[in-house]
């Protein structure tokens, strides 16, 4: 006989992810507000230090050769890639918070540095296996576009589009594939990088669309906050990020709710 699961819905999840938030939106804004902060300086310094490079007399000349200007791009794509996998660092001890708040743990503001904190290299690799595949996407891309902007060739321009699209798929895939492989390794903090993806990666075997689902969900909310100017997101990127760890917890513990290990 086939053990039947009790997975729960999207509306479910995303309506008691609302209930546990009420009444802790304080903790919720604040860490959401860090973690923006956060991002923000780490995308101010990757901007920094491409501009610095802009200025290096191989790259500045106004007669650069087009050879120079494709290893500029690629240098600056490999620096901002490198910076995107810091805010995946960060994404990890956002993971935490929200991981705690849903168990009945007690929720910091510094689990927001726990992927600096813990094993840093652990989680550094984590991050560039979920994310390799699209920043290696992003290289080619960047070439194709300085290319057509240089040469005004549409072939350039079409091989470009096809990259963003191949790009577009890919990160949805490895999202809906990996995108709880943080939750993994707080979850089995032993684990290999690679043992935690493919954990996930079996976990999530025909449970992709439940995830969409869920995150489909929240898009008329997005909407609000993009009407807002952003404020709005304050308070809705909690919910989300609540709602992300109860599927979680309902995806290993489809029955019941069983706190995370004391070592988090």
């Amino acid at each position: 006989m086939t053990q039947q699961y009790n997975y729960r819905s999207s509306q479910d999840l995303k309506s008691q992810a609302t209930g546990i938030m009420t009444g802790k939106f304080t903790g919720g804004v604040m860490i959401t507000l860090s973690y923006i902060v956060w991002i923000y300086l780490i995308s101010l310094s990757g901007s920094i230090i491409t501009s610095f490079i802009s200025k290096i007399p191989a790259f500045s000349q106004i007669d650069i050769s087009i050879d120079a200007d494709i290893v500029y791009v690629v240098i600056t794509t490999i620096i901002t890639a490198f910076f995107s996998l810091l805010t995946g660092m960060f994404t990890c001890g956002l993971c935490l918070y929200f991981l705690k708040l849903t168990t009945g743990a007690h929720p910091m503001g510094s689990d927001l540095l726990y992927g600096f904190r813990e094993n840093a290299p652990k989680v550094f690799t984590l991050c560039l296996l979920i994310n390799s595949p699209v920043l290696t996407l992003s290289i080619p891309f960047n070439v194709l576009v300085e290319l057509y902007s240089i040469f005004s060739d549409k072939n350039y321009l079409y091989l470009s589009i096809c990259f963003a699209c191949l790009s577009f798929f890919t990160a949805i895939y490895m999202h809906l594939t990996y995108g709880m492989s943080y939750y993994m390794m707080l979850d089995f903090p032993k684990y290999s990088p690679t043992q935690i993806m493919g954990i996930t990666r079996k976990k999530m075997n025909s449970h992709r669309a439940r995830l969409l689902s869920l995150e489909i969900r929240f898009i008329p909310l997005v909407l609000l906050g993009i009407l807002s100017m952003g404020v709005g997101f304050l308070w809705i990127y909690p919910i989300f990020e609540e709602s992300r760890a109860l599927f979680f917890l309902n995806l290993m513990n489809p029955d019941h709710y069983i706190k995370i290990d004391e070592r988090i």
